[in-house]
Formats: structure tokens, C-alpha cells, sequence
């Protein structure tokens, strides 16, 4: 899998720039709990550099961790006091916030995962915003854990019925999301 294969996007005019590859020295970074955009195999390469800042004009948010991702993104933990839940805050790395297409694919992003007709199984996105740091989304927090997480506590054997079981939710929510016309690549 490429960076950037699991992004949805919209048939047509919506569809996101193409992914390149990781600009700057890289490292094998662990990955996080997050499932969505951007969040594939737990085990990426990211470009050494520090995560961006919680975003300041981001009232009523209290950052609680920070976890770097796929190699474009840093994803905060925190809380939102208004709505009394946790969500997941999203933002380009440094080195990609600068690129207009990569700016331009977080912009796509939370306007396809915030379409209210996206059904269950997708990370929703309640909120998009913009600093000088760069876009950001607040999307669902998911406590979940990855596949990864799964494969690794059965040892790669888990029991085959729920194997199937998690491929058919999968499959499912998909067939949704290709039902409102947006592909999943």
C-alpha cells in the first residue's frame, strides 16, 4: 500500500491529489489507535520532525496526547468540554502543511467524512479548521485499537469467525460509502 491509498475520495471533481513520497530523512515510527484517513499499517514511515502544535483558536479543547501517524499527519487526543466527549485532532506535519495538495486533500477529506449521510463505520469529522500552522480536523476519537492490535493479541490466529465477522462489517460499510459515490482508494 502507497501513502495516501486509503483516503477517500468522490468520483469526479472531488477526487484528492495523488499521494507522493515522504519528503525529508524518515524513520519507522510506531503507530497509533486511530482509525480513518491516513491511519493504515501501524508499522509507516514518518519524517522526523516534531508534531505541529494543538491548535490555539481551538476554544473549548483540552489536548490530552499526541501520536504522529502515516507520515503526513499528527493526531492530538482531546477533549471537547462543550459537547463532553473526546475526538481525535488531526493536522499536516510541518512538512506537508506547506504543500497546497496536501492542504487541499485535508480540506476534501473533512468534507467528505463530514457528510452527514456517511454511514456507521466511517470516522466522522465534526469540524475542520485552518491556523498558521496549517488545516486541522476534529474527527471521532475511536478506543478500538487497530487490525494490527487484533492480529497481534491472537498472534495472526484469531478465531476465523470473527475474521469473517470483520470483514463483513467492512465490506459493508463500504458498499455504503460507494453508494454515495465516493471511492475509498
Amino acid at each position: 500500500m502507497q501513502p495516501g491509498e486509503n483516503e477517500p475520495t468522490r468520483s469526479g471533481p472531488l477526487s484528492g491529489p495523488p499521494a507522493g513520497p515522504p519528503n525529508g530523512p524518515t524513520k519507522p515510527q510506531a503507530g497509533n489507535n486511530l482509525a480513518g484517513p491516513g491511519f493504515g499499517p501501524t508499522q509507516t514511515t514518518a519524517p522526523v520532525t516534531p508534531p505541529p502544535p494543538f491548535p490555539a483558536n481551538l476554544a473549548g479543547f483540552t489536548p490530552i496526547s499526541v501520536m504522529v501517524g502515516s507520515g503526513f499527519a499528527a493526531v492530538y487526543r482531546a477533549h471537547d468540554h462543550k459537547m463532553g466527549r473526546d475526538v481525535a485532532v488531526k493536522r499536516l506535519l510541518p512538512v506537508r502543511a506547506a504543500d497546497p495538495q496536501w492542504r487541499a486533500r485535508v480540506d476534501a477529506e473533512g468534507r467528505i467524512q463530514g457528510d452527514p449521510a456517511m454511514p456507521a463505520g466511517v470516522v466522522h469529522v465534526y469540524q475542520r479548521g485552518d491556523d498558521q500552522y496549517g488545516p486541522y480536523l476534529v474527527m471521532e476519537w475511536g478506543d478500538g485499537g487497530s487490525l494490527e492490535d487484533w492480529h497481534n493479541r491472537f498472534k495472526g490466529r484469531g478465531p476465523w469467525q470473527e475474521c469473517v465477522r470483520l470483514c463483513q462489517e467492512i465490506a459493508e460499510t463500504m458498499h455504503k460509502v460507494h453508494g454515495l459515490r465516493y471511492l475509498h482508494r
